[in-house]
C-alpha cells in the first residue's frame, strides 16, 4: 500500500471530472489497465470527501472469525462506511466524477483540493482545504511548542 503524499488544486471540467494528482493514481489502481480500486465516502469528522484504496479497508477490516453480528456498534458502524462509500471509475486521464451528494456536503463546485493523508487522501473545497492545512500546521506547532516548554523545567 502506497502512501498519499502532498496536495494539489484541480478545477473541474465541464462533464464533472477532475484529475486526480499523477502521484496518487499507482495507489488507485492494482495497474495501469485496471479499473480505479478504491472507493470515495464522505468524511465523518471534516466538510470533505475521503479516497480509500480498497487494499487499505481490506487490511482494517476484523477477520470474519472477530465479527460479532449481534453488536449492534459493530453493525452501525459498517452500515456507515459501507453504505455511504461510492466506487468511482477513473478514465485512462486519471479523472473521477465526484458523488453531487457529496460534493455538495463538502461545498465543492468548480475546483477541488487533493490533499494526501497518508494511507487515504481527502478532497476538499480550495479555501476549506487551505484552512485546514493552516489549522492542523498551527495545531502541531503549539504541541511542539508545549512540549519543548515542558522539557525545558
Amino acid at each position: 500500500m502506497g502512501q498519499f503524499i502532498g496536495n494539489s488544486t484541480n478545477r473541474i471540467d465541464s462533464k464533472g471530472r477532475v484529475s486526480v494528482p499523477p502521484s496518487f493514481r499507482p495507489n488507485l489502481r492494482k495497474s495501469d489497465s485496471d479499473p480505479a480500486d478504491f472507493v470515495l465516502r464522505p468524511s465523518e469528522l471534516h466538510p470533505c470527501i475521503e479516497g480509500w484504496p480498497k487494499a487499505t479497508i481490506a487490511a482494517m477490516a476484523k477477520p470474519p472469525a472477530e465479527i460479532d453480528p449481534f453488536d449492534e456498534a459493530a453493525e452501525d458502524e459498517a452500515v456507515l462506511w459501507y453504505g455511504t462509500a461510492v466506487e468511482p471509475s477513473m478514465d485512462k486521464e486519471g479523472r473521477i466524477s465526484l458523488p453531487k451528494d457529496m460534493a455538495e456536503k463538502a461545498g465543492i463546485t468548480d475546483e477541488v483540493m487533493f490533499i494526501g493523508a497518508g494511507l487515504r487522501f481527502q478532497i476538499w473545497a480550495p479555501a476549506a482545504g487551505a484552512a485546514r492545512l493552516a489549522e492542523v500546521t498551527e495545531r502541531r506547532r503549539a504541541r511542539s511548542r508545549a512540549a519543548q516548554a515542558g522539557g525545558a523545567t
